[in-house]
């Protein structure tokens, strides 16, 4: 039911330019995750593309990390490294209700090109503690819908 909702909700979103959504995901991001942009625990991303690809609703979005900020990545920017999965997976792993690990073994989470640096950006994005406010609220509403979509649930 969850599931079906989502995908009619991302629909209208399919029409919306990647680069809408890439700016979207980079200004949360910015703002969501600010104190490891301030103590440079991203740097490792300057100059690479990082493209995410939520494949039952057909979105995508391309960042690329410069100056420590992310920002939308030119069209042409091949990405260094590539990040696959379903809506209810990106949804669970933002919501801290399913780890990386359990993701990727379980072939609902795939990573493609620089591997390498895809589990070096999981890992710092593991040891993120509390996020700061609106985003913990977010994170709230995001753990709840998790819960629906949590497979083998009834109504999912």
């Amino acid at each position: 039911m969850w599931e079906r909702r989502l995908r009619l909700l991302a629909a209208p979103l399919r029409a919306v330019p990647v680069t809408v959504h890439s700016t979207v995901l980079a200004a949360v991001l910015n703002d969501a995750l600010r104190s490891l942009r301030a103590g440079g625990a991203l740097d490792f991303l300057e100059g690479r593309v990082v493209a995410l690809m939520v494949e039952d609703a057909g979105l995508s979005c391309r960042l690329v990390y410069r100056r420590g900020r992310f920002a939308a990545a030119p069209a042409a920017a091949s990405p260094a490294v590539t990040v696959c999965a379903g809506t209810a997976t990106f949804i669970g792993l933002a919501a801290r209700r399913l780890d990386y690990d359990s993701a990727f073994f379980a072939r609902r989470l795939r990573i493609f090109g620089d591997t390498a640096l895809g589990m070096r950006l999981r890992n710092v994005l593991d040891g993120v503690g509390e996020l700061p406010p609106p985003w913990r609220g977010v994170q709230g509403l995001l753990q709840r819908l998790a819960e629906h979509l949590a497979p083998g649930r009834a109504g999912a």
